[in-house]
């Protein structure tokens, strides 16, 4: 995965949801530039932020990162299959997933 990729796949999810630049930064407690920066590719995003902006969109990591747009409604309980996926990718899903149980 790259940074270009990876700001691509993130101006299309934020599209999608009718947001501009400055709507998902005012959302997710960045600049406007900092999230500009992030679709260019110029920058890349850290794993504190991909949940913030997964939140605010109604998403997951994996969208960001690979470009598989599903969205996620935790109401319906939508899961996401991990059938499709490189074992690169179930890797850092496990990983985000060892984060995110470890931080409480």
């Amino acid at each position: 995965m790259n940074n270009a990729q990876i700001g691509k796949n993130l101006e299309t999810l934020r599209l999608m949801h009718g947001l501009t630049q400055s709507e998902l930064a005012e959302a997710a407690d960045v600049t406007t530039n900092h999230i500009s920066h992030l679709e260019s590719g110029s920058s890349g995003i850290s794993l504190k932020l991909i949940l913030k902006i997964c939140r605010v969109l109604k998403t997951t990591p994996n969208d960001i990162l690979s470009g598989e747009y599903e969205t996620y409604d935790k109401d319906d309980g939508h899961t996401l299959s991990l059938d499709h996926l490189e074992p690169s990718d179930i890797d850092l899903i496990e990983k985000i997933a060892h984060f995110l149980k470890n931080k409480s």
